[in-house]
This record gives structure tokens, C-alpha cells and sequence, in this order.
């Protein structure tokens, strides 16, 4: 796996005071309109994920302020499937706060792929699709178009359906 970056500490991705992880690498063809994170497209940039930074990234998530994490990019599924699955289990095991995970992918395709929909299982939140500039709107939170959704990863792959999170989506 490869990272471009991990914000520490930040409260803008998701809910609460929390940790984003940028994944390194993206893999959407085409790119979404305007992606505002065009820098860490290429698949070989930024910096290995190795042992020692996953542990780094582990110890500082079980810090009590830090109340959920966020898995960004690029595109977090472009990583190794196996690779993302162990170190979620891994970051399940020993932290066990929620996991927001952001990919232009729909959650229905993604879940077509049996490691890919374990990742998924773990995580508790997906905010699918792609950025659509026609859709945009200043109001929404934790999403830039109307086409995306955040999807509660449990309950939709329990029942067999898509389930959205009961969140507040616009800002007044």
C-alpha cells in the first residue's frame, strides 16, 4: 500500500474530531470533474505504507479525542485488496472506532470483489460515487455532489440493500 498523506487531527471529513488517511493512487477512469486531490493520482507516488508508519497511525487512533477515521484518496480501493483488508482488521482489532471510507466507486460494484466486500463489513460508513461538477452544491456535508451517498456498510450488506446513514447532509 501507498499513502500521500494522513491528517492528524481533523474535524471536516466526517462527523467528530477524527483521523483521514489520503491513500496514494487512483485508479477511476475517467478521473472525477475537478478532483481536488489530482496530485496523488499516480499509483507509484508518495510513500510507501510500511510496518512501522501503520503502527504510528494504530497508536495515535486509540488517542481518546480521536473519535473515527477516515480512509481517503485517491481512490482507497485502488490499494492491494489483501493488503487494505489486513491492515483493517488490524486497525478493527486494535482501535475499534468507526472507519468512513470515501471512493468513487459505487458500493454495489465494489462488493462484487469477496475481499473488497470484507473491507467494507469493517468499515462502518461508505460515501460512494464519483464527484460530479453539475451535481455540486456548497451545501452539502461530507460530499460534493447529489449523486453520492453515505451508505451505513453493515446494515446494507446485511439486508441486501443500500442503506443510508440517518445524518444531516446540508448545511443552512
Amino acid at each position: 500500500m501507498r499513502i500521500a498523506n494522513i491528517q492528524w487531527i481533523e474535524a471536516t471529513n466526517y462527523e467528530g474530531v477524527g483521523t483521514t488517511i489520503f491513500f496514494q493512487g487512483c485508479n477511476l477512469c475517467p478521473k472525477c470533474d475537478e478532483c481536488h486531490n489530482y496530485e496523488i493520482w499516480d499509483m507509484t507516488g508518495g510513500e510507501p505504507f510500511i510496518k512501522e508508519k501503520q503502527d504510528e497511525f494504530i497508536e495515535h487512533c486509540k488517542k481518546p479525542f480521536i473519535k473515527r477515521i477516515v480512509y481517503c484518496g485517491g481512490e482507497p480501493t485502488a490499494q492491494p485488496h489483501d493488503e487494505l483488508l489486513d491492515f483493517t482488521i488490524r486497525l478493527k482489532e486494535e482501535v475499534d472506532k468507526p472507519i468512513v471510507i470515501f471512493t468513487g466507486y459505487l458500493f454495489e460494484d465494489l462488493i462484487q470483489e469477496p475481499a473488497m466486500e470484507a473491507i467494507l463489513y469493517l468499515c462502518d460508513v461508505c460515501i460512494d460515487g464519483r464527484f460530479i461538477k453539475s451535481l455540486y452544491s456548497p451545501k452539502y456535508r461530507f460530499f460534493g455532489s447529489s449523486n453520492q451517498r453515505i451508505i451505513d456498510t453493515k446494515a446494507s450488506l446485511e439486508s441486501n440493500k443500500i442503506v443510508l446513514v440517518d445524518i444531516e447532509t446540508e448545511i443552512e
